[in-house]
């Protein structure tokens, strides 16, 4: 998971802002993308190395299918992007 972390920050600490044309359709977007990089406050309380017993058995019970855990202060998580056709 460490690896696609570091993949996900190399290409997410960077805003990017990039149309993309689709030959086929001439259909052409504007896309904008921005790194969610992990705060040591309040993120790491569900989403560190270290949570808490009470709080794991919480995330478990609503999200037992989430892996979003490990995680370290200023880690990529993912990145929020909009498109919108031009």
């Amino acid at each position: 998971m460490r690896t696609l972390k570091a993949a996900v920050a190399a290409i997410a600490l960077t805003l990017a802002i990039f149309g993309a044309a689709n030959a086929a359709t001439d259909d052409v977007k504007a896309r904008y993308m921005k790194a969610i990089p992990t705060a040591a406050k309040p993120c790491l309380a569900c989403h560190g190395a270290k949570i808490s017993p009470e709080v794991a058995a919480k995330l478990d019970d609503i999200y037992p299918e989430d892996k979003a855990r490990g995680y370290g202060a200023g880690d990529i998580r993912g990145a929020f992007t909009i498109r919108q056709p031009m």
